[in-house]
């Protein structure tokens, strides 16, 4: 291939690669491997910025090899930052996290092609697969509990793998803990206060329920007194449906001291969307919220299964 078919095969994958950083992405309900794996385009991006720029500036080329580093890193970093502070006005958020994967596309780029034949050059590669290690563990990550959490299905979450925290999101504080256990040897421990809507959901799941009749789940409660516990589900319409409160189940449960056993009709789940049957093929969402709590209290819950 010609320098110059070179070149501008470059320029046009980073102009393409660029548009992405102001284009929304996975959205909230999107699988966690996608959103790592769209995370970590930032390195591909800046790589290959910085492969173009080692390629083509004779001038950048022309500099002390400690030089170039100094000069690339302070160029990702700035660039980094603008394009951060740009999505201020996009539906992106600005993360620190994109910015240290832009200086790590820079970085491998520097280390692997520009560096690789001086006589440090191995400590160096060591440090760097090690830099790109840790970039990619969220994507391993994810992958590697979504994969858990289809070949348990029906099951939903019983704690007893270590990633299946990941699927839960909580307000105030969430951990695996070994302290009080339905099944098995763990369950999620989970801190819930006096804000509104303080509470834990499972965000993360398979949404294929329409074969099951009920959704089963066990709570232990620490707290001397009952507890008033929200529980809502949702499918997917209703998250395209501006998410009215009469388009998803809710129901109120009576959370006593000790563990307390559940078991919802997925029927009546089905049923309570207003003008409508929810899609049962395409649950999004298990939510778990007080609104009238008086003091925190710590709730733990384990087995959550469908049958």
């Amino acid at each position: 291939m010609s320098g110059t078919l070179r070149k501008y095969l470059l320029l046009a994958a980073i102009l393409i690669g660029s548009t992405f950083l102001f284009v929304s992405g996975p959205d909230y309900y999107s699988s966690r491997s996608v959103r790592a794996l769209w995370d970590l385009g930032h390195i591909l991006l800046f790589g290959l910025i910085t492969y173009f720029l080692l390629s083509f500036s004779q001038w950048l080329r022309s500099k002390p090899y400690i030089t170039q580093i100094f000069l690339i890193l302070l160029f990702t970093f700035f660039t980094g930052v603008a394009t951060e502070l740009a999505q201020l006005d996009t539906n992106r958020t600005p993360e620190l996290g994109d910015l240290l994967r832009d200086l790590l596309g820079s970085w491998i780029v520097l280390v692997f092609y520009q560096g690789r034949n001086l006589k440090y050059a191995k400590v160096m590669h060591l440090f760097t697969v090690l830099l790109i290690g840790m970039a990619l563990w969220p994507l391993g990550r994810a992958v590697s509990d979504e994969w858990t959490a289809k070949k348990q299905f029906p099951l939903l979450s019983d704690f007893e793998t270590y990633f299946e925290t990941d699927r839960w999101e909580a307000t105030a504080f969430k951990e695996r803990s070994m302290q009080y256990a339905a099944h098995g040897s763990y369950s999620l421990k989970c801190r819930i206060t006096p804000q509104k809507y303080s509470g834990f959901a499972l965000k993360y799941f398979p949404g294929y329920w329409q074969n099951y009749r009920y959704l089963n789940f066990r709570i232990f409660s620490e707290s001397a007194s009952s507890i008033r516990l929200h529980c809502r589900i949702h499918d997917e319409h209703h998250l395209k449906n501006n998410q009215p409160y009469n388009d998803r189940f809710n129901t109120v449960l009576s959370v006593e001291p000790g563990w307390n056993n559940y078991r919802l009709s997925l029927e009546e789940v089905k049923r309570t969307p207003e003008g409508r049957e929810m899609d049962m093929s395409r649950i999004k969402s298990l939510a778990f919220f007080v609104t009238d709590l008086t003091k925190p209290a710590y709730v733990y819950i384990d087995y959550v299964y469908l049958n």
